[in-house]
């Protein structure tokens, strides 16, 4: 055993010794040692005897307040007949007992005080100066002994403390992985204080929603979980809210003066703290250390939590930058594949023989892109359809595309003004929740299930929206459209995230455009020559027809080509 725990164990047993001492010289309903926190500003009860033993046993109470507050103040003895008539009796929610009666002195060793003697009785006037006597002198017999044990205690605490904080710093400045970041904080945070039920919660203002993304209960790790925030209820969702601190030293008697009702996850917890995650003044998220034993934590303990936390703002920031680092980078990298992969295609939109052959590589090529379904639409002069591919359709569903997924059948009037405030770029995306859509579109089976009655508050794509994308030609005229469905993010698109698709639109339109010249000047060629072949036969023609005549008429003709 350790110098510490063994002196940890000498005083709680000396302490116990003396109170029970006490109890019997004095007749006293509860006595009780309360020493000094290191910082010096609240009193903690170290050992008690007596009724409300188990209640007032690690219970913080301020310096400033109180008759205890007052001994450990002054450094003077009390003896009072009736606490109940003195002004300076601290009452403690739902814990202050009908006591009457109180003596009590300091603990004071080499000019310091390190705590105080209390003991109390519901009798009026029970104490005596005799009694009070024989406390002062008790109190001046342990006091060295309280001390020295005191003094290292705060020392080795301190030290733990300091530990624990220099091992979350260390991790945070050498590691940038989020998972590993929240453990640390937890493996360090139960060297110092109770965390029975422990987590950590990633906060996003955007969403609103908390990412309960480390849970401890009893020592097991739960599976994540994400909570909507709710201004009604919810401790943490208080804290990130607020962006303060909060601390329950018994929930069951606490629960009516509490800001805002807990939200019980499980077995019931008595003691809490929460703080806040912060970097630059801005919430990132929530740590929560919980005990099922009330009064389990204390100020110190909290303000403990909140340096672990200011340590995690830093780390998870930094972890932040540069997991937006990487995430833009690979972003980067996907556009460039995307733009290779289209670029691709147009190609082989080029080599196709025919229109149908290219229509079809156009939707293959969006199909690997992302989208579930996808209808391409050529028009004709009069801007009817004329040619359609699909991809992501059954050959069934053919005809329902053909009559019912544009909303309008001649394309440069809808998309020019019945359309326009659903512009995004050059590309339109109707959402189904607008009332314009649902009056003026119609609803193909092909679609799937619709979302009757969903609001347009959030960025999710639902089965019925649509999204189309115009094939422009060399006088910006609209030769087709691109109709899209199904994207695999399930989000509602961007502007940003458009332009690919707005870029290979219009590649994709001049090589139907350039293909079609090509088939074009390949006809006319074809025609040419056959005119050529046509006017040479009829040449041979006459010229066998002259040869005969003169033949018959014994005509000598010279050789023109001569």
């Amino acid at each position: 055993m350790s110098e510490m725990a063994a002196l940890t164990d000498d005083l709680d047993s000396i302490l116990a010794q003396t109170l029970r001492q006490i109890q019997e010289s004095l007749s006293c309903d509860a006595c009780s040692v309360n020493l000094l926190t290191a910082d010096g500003h609240a009193l903690q009860c170290r050992a008690v005897i007596g009724e409300g033993a188990r209640w007032f046993l690690g219970l913080d109470m301020p310096v400033e307040q109180g008759i205890n507050g007052w001994i450990a103040r002054e450094r003077q003895p009390v003896l009072i007949a009736d606490a109940d008539l003195d002004p300076r009796r601290l009452h403690i929610n739902g814990r202050t007992d009908p006591i009457r009666a109180v003596v009590g002195a300091p603990l004071v060793a080499a000019g310091q005080t390190v705590g105080t003697i209390y003991a109390s009785a519901r009798q009026p006037g029970m104490f005596t100066q005799e009694h009070l006597d024989f406390l002062v002198s008790t109190a001046n017999r342990i006091a060295p002994v309280v001390q020295r044990v005191w003094l290292l205690e705060q020392a080795c605490r301190r030290a733990e403390e300091m530990e624990s904080l220099l091992s979350i710093g260390a991790v945070l400045a050498a590691s940038l992985d989020v998972d590993q970041i929240l453990q640390t904080i937890y493996e360090q945070a139960s060297r110092i204080m109770d965390t029975s039920a422990f987590f950590v919660a990633l906060y996003d203002p955007r969403r609103g929603e908390l990412e309960f993304r480390l849970v401890y209960d009893r020592g097991e790790r739960l599976e994540p979980f994400v909570q909507s925030l709710n201004e009604s209820e919810g401790l943490a969702d208080h804290v990130a809210r607020t962006g303060e601190s909060f601390l329950i030293h018994h929930l069951d008697r606490e629960q009516d003066t509490l800001p805002i009702p807990p939200v019980v996850l499980g077995a019931p917890t008595q003691s809490w703290i929460g703080v806040p995650i912060k970097f630059a003044d801005q919430v990132l998220g929530v740590i929560s250390s919980q005990s099922y034993e009330p009064y389990a934590f204390t100020v110190r303990h909290l303000r403990l939590l909140s340096a672990i936390a200011n340590q995690a703002g830093i780390g998870l920031q930094n972890a932040g930058l540069v997991a937006g680092l990487q995430r833009a980078q690979q972003e980067i990298m996907a556009e460039r594949d995307k733009l290779v992969h289209l670029h691709q295609v147009v190609a082989s939109v080029q080599r196709a023989e025919d229109v149908p052959s290219r229509l079809q590589r156009i939707a293959d090529g969006l199909q690997a892109l992302g989208w579930g379904r996808v209808a391409v639409f050529l028009w004709d002069a009069d801007m009817d359809v004329a040619a359609l591919a699909h991809a992501g359709y059954e050959p069934e569903d053919e005809g329902a595309l053909w009559n019912s997924w544009l909303p309008c059948r001649r394309g440069r009037i809808c998309f020019g003004t019945g359309m326009a405030r659903f512009r995004i770029g050059s590309c339109y995306y109707l959402p189904w929740c607008d009332p314009w859509v649902r009056a003026h579109v119609p609803r193909p089976e092909t679609a799937g299930a619709g979302v009757e009655g969903v609001e347009c508050t959030d960025d999710l794509w639902y089965p019925l929206d649509r999204l189309y994308v115009p094939l422009l030609g060399r006088q910006e005229e609209m030769i087709g459209v691109i109709a899209l469905n199904d994207p695999v993010d399930r989000r509602r698109p961007t502007a940003e995230a458009l332009r690919i698709i707005e870029l290979f639109a219009q590649e994709a339109a001049l090589a139907i455009e350039n293909a079609q010249l090509v088939a074009d000047l390949q006809l006319i060629n074809t025609d040419l020559q056959e005119l050529v072949d046509t006017q040479a036969h009829l040449l041979n023609t006459i010229e066998e027809m002259v040869a005969v005549l003169d033949t018959e008429e014994g005509i000598d003709r010279p050789n023109l080509a001569e």
